[in-house]
């Protein structure tokens, strides 16, 4: 073993003439595009809050969300007046 403090050349060429190049860089960044380009194709269903909910389950959720948002509203309209 010969080199700096016990490295070997090959070790010592790599860290101090370079040798490499941005592959993995550049595959991480496609890598990236390729899942942002999947998950804008999933559909509702796949997405976050929505997962494991049918249709029906999202609207109804949906709409209680929105029914408590106006009943919110309206309560706050009342105390103001």
């Amino acid at each position: 073993m010969s080199g700096v403090d016990g490295l070997s050349d090959k070790l010592v060429f790599r860290l101090f003439a370079g040798g490499g190049g941005n592959q993995r860089e550049l595959a991480r960044k496609r890598n990236q595009a390729k899942q942002k380009e999947l998950q804008k194709n999933s559909s509702a269903k796949d997405k976050g809050g929505n997962k494991g909910l049918t249709l029906q389950e999202r609207r109804e959720r949906d709409a209680a969300a929105l029914r408590a948002k106006t009943e919110k509203k309206k309560a706050q309209e009342q105390q103001t007046q």
